[in-house]
């Protein structure tokens, strides 16, 4: 597996962004992507998903699929080098 680039495809409020699957997809479909993982940071330094990153989350790797690209992880970074990846915790 190579990485192809990364893209910083949204920079939101201390309390909210907007994630779009389309502008997330294009970009994988742009790079010719077989696959791709998203990451964001909670500014609260709580590196839980929230039910907003679990609800995203399950419309992001429904759509991606529909596509043929694999969602590999959804990783929620914190404070203090602390994250969760989604796909660890079984929740992609």
């Amino acid at each position: 597996m190579e990485l192809l680039g990364y893209r910083v495809l949204s920079k939101g409020s201390r309390k909210a962004t907007i994630v779009d699957p389309v502008e997330i997809l294009r970009n994988a479909i742009l790079l010719r992507a077989g696959a791709f993982f998203l990451a964001h940071q909670h500014p609260s330094g709580n590196p839980r998903p929230s039910g907003e990153d679990r609800q995203s989350t399950r419309r992001l790797k429904y759509a991606a699929k529909s596509v043929g690209i694999n969602f590999l992880d959804h990783i929620v970074i914190g404070g203090d080098g602390k994250y969760t990846s989604m796909a660890e915790e079984g929740l992609m």
